[in-house]
């Protein structure tokens, strides 16, 4: 039994190239359902270290890699801010900025946490005017569609997507390994630089 589970992992790592550290292994496509057609970019400009709302820029869904997507708890925070509106926009909307007040959960360096704190401090001082433009872009999706809200960065005239910033791959690669290596009962049951033992 242990050798057919270790053989179907050889062939899925051969076929699709998993395993390892790769960002594709703790990826989730948002809009697998194809419903998910809308994507609510909330744009932070960045100046001498700070950070500053720019705009809200809607555009259509493209590839998942782009928005480093991986869902959480119901009543927690995605692994990375970028969030499927569910139900209510306003709610979704929390649950975007509640990731930023996370950051020091996260296993990352000072200066990294600081950086996310400069990103939360621009959030919070433009809530409201970013809840107002989010909804006015999510009012002009297609009929029957849905969206995601993620964040992004001015680059020149245009922007960047979330996944051009090396810190939130860090981010989602840590805590996708810590949803298989954790359990709240046992602890932390994590090997470095090691392939578990079916492999």
């Amino acid at each position: 039994m242990i050798e057919a589970v270790r053989r179907i992992g050889d062939y899925v790592q051969r076929t699709q190239g998993g395993g390892g550290d790769t960002i594709a292994t703790y990826l989730e496509n948002p809009n697998s359902n194809d419903t998910y057609k809308a994507v609510l970019i909330i744009v932070l400009k960045e100046k001498d270290g700070d950070y500053f709302f720019s705009r809200v820029v809607r555009d259509e869904f493209k590839n998942p890699s782009l928005y480093l997507y991986k869902k959480g708890p119901s009543n927690g925070t995605d692994a990375t801010p970028t969030s499927m509106v569910a139900s209510k926009l306003p709610r979704t909307f929390d649950r975007f900025l509640r990731w930023f007040e996370n950051y020091e959960e996260y296993k990352i360096s000072d200066d990294e946490k600081d950086t996310i704190k400069k990103m939360s401090t621009a959030l919070k001082c433009h809530k409201d005017k970013i809840l107002d433009e989010v909804s006015e872009k999510y009012a002009q999706r297609e009929p029957n569609t849905n969206a995601i809200i993620t964040l992004g960065f001015e680059k020149g005239d245009d922007y960047s997507h979330i996944n051009e910033y090396p810190l939130f791959a860090k981010i989602l690669l840590l805590q996708g390994k810590g949803r298989y290596s954790y359990k709240k009962s046992q602890g932390t049951s994590l090997g470095e630089n090691r392939i578990c033992c079916l492999c």
